[in-house]
């Protein structure tokens, strides 16, 4: 062990050395002014809205590309106000119709696919939302979004059915669908096939991003990597496992700094100092692709990086009584952001696999051997709870029996007999594949290989970068393997809509997962509002959950984040990813100063 440590720390001193010492040319040259030093976990897969569905592409994304609503930044409780749209959407009576008013005078990014302008952004109109949402249809865009649309649009499901038919799916494009209509150039109508009410939810997402359809005939399949939006940023420079720079967007719109009776109390200090300022605050974004904890953890302290993730291996250090940062950092002006569980990690079981798919007694007995709290305690210093539930706890409509999930060897064992494999004789090696290629993941995936060796199940851990992973989960090339969701909106159904069966792979269903009843209840839920009766069904789905296990249950993660002093106006939040327009960083700090000119 004492080698393996030795060894470890050899790698990480390496990775940070890298990370200090390696330059490369950029594309451009680097922004001046107040920038911005984010820190992203892996490779960026790409920035095309249809298609980006994890959180390192949506932290980028969403600086460049604007949606209909955003979450509300300064509110305690999650709830959306418009973006690009002008007010809340009209509801008809029979909560079939949508009308949406999209704000007028607002511009795309200056950009060379604007040829009739000679490179100048033009207006953004209502046919750009359309056609953004009509992208989605098309499997050929390896579109992850379509689930927002699937059976609850009329007429996209046709629609969707004409790509690949024969006819070039730019003439498909140009065919209609009924539910999307646009009644002036910024008035959208929406027509639902059935109540809908989570749609600004799902317009609050990066899928419901509007896009030039210039942008995407000009750069054709490295569209993804030139994302041309109305945001408060731009990008500069893109390289994917290295760096992407955003600048500011110079056709930003006028957004201001929000007020102090626009915030809730807790954040009304920032008020006094910002509140009327135009944004965004500052004048560019470095995201830095830094695989390995350590390396962004020692950044982080050198004052490279602004904010941070706590690895676990230093999570004990740092924090005291789970609340708190030590007396060390504080006194050096870091502190500690904390947010409860909107994320979950989980083993996700291919329910295609002719071997654990047909078999549910052999996936109950692997959910039976995961030590959650290990699992838990080892990777994530205790920061959450085990999962005993798909919906977190700080869901209201979550359902709340005492399911047990914790570990049971014995249990487990009896339910492998049951599987006709006891003791694991006859059972043939599981293919386990990681998330990533940091240590966490491999030591993760080493943990479940020993908890499940217990019973005689054995594994074989293959490694995979973050879009490999991506590209077999999509084809559903998985046996095991880690899963993790960060929820879209407050709502269960975000989180059941990962295992509704029409959104199998390529879409989030990643576990293909399809069962009757299943889908059934969930399209039942899926458009009522919360009530007694709705959380009655949500127990129903659950039930179907804790006996097919499509997912061995893992852990909630509460989300922590260490924060230096000269970054102003930053807290955690998983669901809001256009935070960084109202962050600022203070240059008159003599440390910061120092960190960055080093």
């Amino acid at each position: 062990m004492g080698l393996m440590r030795l060894f470890a720390s050899l790698l990480a001193l390496l990775a940070l050395l890298t990370v200090f010492s390696c330059t490369r040319t950029p594309e451009f040259t680097m922004p001046k002014g107040k920038v911005l030093h984010v820190v992203l976990e892996d490779n960026v897969k790409g920035l095309d809205p249809v298609s980006t569905y994890d959180i390192i592409g949506g932290e980028i994304l969403l600086q460049t590309y604007e949606v209909p609503y955003q979450y509300d930044y300064f509110s305690e409780t999650p709830h959306v106000i418009p973006m690009l749209a002008d007010g809340m959407p009209q509801l008809s009576k029979d909560a079939l119709t949508y009308t949406l008013k999209i704000k007028k005078g607002i511009r795309f990014q200056d950009d060379p696919c604007f040829k009739e302008t000679s490179g100048k952004g033009r207006e953004l109109k209502a046919a750009d939302f359309i056609y953004s949402w009509k992208r989605q249809a098309n499997v050929a865009n390896e579109a992850q979004g379509f689930w927002i649309f699937d059976g609850k649009i009329v007429g996209i499901n046709d629609f969707q059915k004409k790509f690949g038919q024969g006819k070039p799916a730019e003439e498909v494009m140009k065919e209609n669908v009924e539910g999307f209509k646009t009644l002036d150039d910024h008035t959208i109508q929406i027509k639902l096939t059935k109540p809908y009410p989570q749609l600004t939810y799902a317009l609050a997402t990066s899928f419901g991003a509007p896009v030039p359809e210039e942008a995407v005939r000009f750069y054709g399949k490295d569209f993804e990597r030139h994302p041309v939006g109305t945001g408060p940023f731009k990008v500069q420079s893109y390289d994917a496992g290295f760096k992407v720079v955003v600048v500011k967007n110079e056709n930003f719109r006028d957004e201001f700094f929000p007020t102090a009776d626009q915030m809730a109390p807790k954040y009304r200090e920032a008020a006094k100092a910002y509140a009327g300022k135009r944004l965004p605050l500052v004048d560019a974004i470095e995201f830095n692709v830094i695989k390995e904890e350590q390396p962004r953890w020692l950044g982080f302290l050198a004052g490279k990086y602004d904010e941070v993730k706590i690895p676990k291996d230093n999570f004990n250090s740092a924090i005291e009584h789970k609340t708190r940062v030590k007396a060390e950092l504080a006194n050096k002006g870091i502190s500690v952001s904390i947010e409860p569980a909107l994320s979950y990690w989980y083993v996700s079981i291919n329910m295609q696999d002719k071997l654990l798919g047909q078999n549910k007694y052999l996936r109950q007995a692997i959910a039976s051997a995961i030590d959650r709290d290990a699992w838990l305690e080892m990777f994530k210093n205790g920061r959450g709870s085990s999962q005993n539930e798909v919906n977190p706890p700080i869901l209201k409509e979550r359902c709340g029996k005492p399911y047990r999930w914790n570990r049971d060897v014995k249990r487990a064992k009896e339910l492998l007999a049951k599987a006709g494999y006891p003791d694991g004789k006859g059972l043939p090696v599981i293919k386990w594949d990681t998330r990533r290629t940091e240590m966490s993941e491999r030591q993760l995936a080493e943990l479940i290989e020993k908890n499940l060796a217990e019973i005689g199940v054995h594994l074989e851990i293959i490694n995979n970068t973050f879009p490999a992973y991506l590209d077999k989960s999509h084809k559903g090339n998985l046996q095991l393997s880690k899963g993790g969701f960060v929820m879209d909106y407050p709502d269960p159904e975000n989180n059941f809509q990962m295992l509704f069966g029409p959104n199998k792979a390529p879409g989030p269903n990643e576990a293909n997962f399809d069962n009757a009843e299943f889908n059934k209840l969930y399209e039942q839920t899926a458009v009522m509002a919360p009530s007694a009766e709705r959380t009655r069904l949500i127990c129903k789905m659950e039930d179907v959950l804790q006996d097919e296990v499509p997912w061995a249950y893992g852990i909630f993660e509460d989300e922590y984040r260490l924060v230096h002093k000269w970054l102003k106006n930053y807290h955690t939040s998983e669901l809001i990813y256009t935070k960084y327009k109202y962050v600022d960083l203070d240059l008159g700090d003599q440390q910061l100063t120092a960190s960055r000119s080093r």
